[in-house]
């Protein structure tokens, strides 16, 4: 006996069309509302593309309204009537003009999961990375120290590091076929190769362990440190008055602990460092 199979259809984020906003608050009826409120509803459950934190936050407040409205339409005062269906209005005005809350088609995100996959393995292994390259470092300075040991000592960091091994590749290359080059073209591979040889690594091996190391750190470790110890003092404004007026958009609702938390430590750390009342004296000098 042949079964019938019915295909079903799936749902989707592109059939859920943002309110638009009406000309007045009269065309604000019951029913309008409800239509609203079913619409934020549905889009704060669709799993086929979860809101972005913004776009949930803004439904969020948006979908309160319409319930409050809704609940106590019945006992409100005429002007607290106009007012909720204004609030109301307001939001669908804001969502109709923010493109970032508009349904859009989706797009392949196989390039952002494994971005994301990358990071979970440099999360993962970069504090054994880290014990290596210590070693590597802590064996070109034994006596007798291998040559050119000051380019990988801890006056230069290793993202720096990794960075001028990446420059002195072509270099090397050179060199081990036979053109020759300067050896001060050179020389952070010199203080890498022959301390490998002191702690029996294979060179390559090394040299791909600092150059996973180096990115690493450029992924999780804050600039702030050189910005502090290179007096960069308007860079450090600028970069925490973008962190702090961007927390909200990687922070999920679910996560409002967290956000206050960061929100914390990134006031507390501008409080400390700058003066951010509004009296502050014009100077001439801003580096002062």
């Amino acid at each position: 006996m042949d079964t019938l199979q019915v295909k079903r259809t799936r749902a989707s984020t592109l059939e859920l069309q943002t309110p638009e906003p009406e000309s007045s608050i009269a065309a604000y009826h019951p029913t309008r509302v409800r239509e609203g409120l079913q619409y934020a509803q549905r889009r704060l459950k669709s799993k086929l593309r979860k809101p972005t934190p913004n776009t949930e936050k803004v439904l969020l407040l948006y979908s309160q309204a319409c319930s409050r409205y809704l609940e106590d339409v019945q006992s409100m005062s005429e002007k607290d009537k106009r007012d909720k269906l204004n609030e109301i209005r307001t939001y669908e005005i804001d969502m109709s003009n923010m493109s970032w809350i508009k349904d859009v088609p989706t797009f392949p995100l196989t390039d952002s999961i494994l971005a994301l996959r990358q990071i979970t393995y440099y999360a993962r292994y970069g504090d054994y990375a880290k014990l290596i390259v210590a070693k590597l470092r802590a064996a070109s300075q034994q006596e007798p120290k291998t040559p050119n040991w000051e380019a990988i000592s801890g006056k230069h960091y290793w993202t720096s590091i990794a960075a001028r091994l990446q420059d002195e590749t072509p270099y090397w290359k050179d060199l081990i076929s036979g053109k020759g080059t300067s050896e001060e073209n050179i020389e952070t591979n010199r203080a890498v190769r022959q301390a490998c040889k002191r702690i029996g690594i294979e060179e390559e091996n090394m040299i791909s362990i600092l150059a996973f190391y180096g990115k690493r750190n450029t992924m999780f470790h804050s600039e702030l440190e050189e910005l502090i110890e290179n007096k960069r003092y308007h860079r450090i404004s600028v970069m925490l008055y973008d962190d702090i007026r961007d927390l909200a958009s990687v922070c999920p609702v679910k996560d409002s602990r967290s956000e206050e938390a960061l929100r914390a430590v990134l006031e507390t750390l501008r409080d400390e460092w700058f003066d951010t009342s509004d009296d502050i004296e014009q100077s001439g000098d801003m580096d002062s």
